[in-house]
């Protein structure tokens, strides 16, 4: 999915824009239409985010402690709430990286 970093920066303290984004990516990544996003889904979530940071991807460990810290019900998968939630914090910190 392609978002430019000046964009992503700009609009991090805006929850509309955080809203949109995170239902774009939901969209996008989703492949099994389910509405909620999968672990191997949260990959090409931080994979292309990244990506769009720094060029770089971010390592196994990253996304598996990123996962266990977003899944709060403990259900193998992330709703909405927790996937908005996950991509304000890890644009956040990003930007602050």
């Amino acid at each position: 999915m392609e978002l430019n970093k000046q964009e992503l920066i700009n609009g991090i303290h805006d929850d509309g824009f955080i809203t949109n984004i995170a239902e774009r990516y939901l969209r996008y990544y989703d492949k099994n239409h389910n509405s909620v996003i999968d672990k191997k889904e949260l990959i090409k979530v931080m994979r292309d985010i990244s990506r769009t940071f720094y060029g770089c991807e971010p390592e196994a460990a990253a996304i598996e402690e990123q996962f266990k810290k977003i899944d709060k019900d403990k259900n193998n998968t992330i709703d909405f709430g927790e996937f908005k939630n996950f991509i304000k914090d890890y644009i956040k910190m990003l930007i602050e990286f």
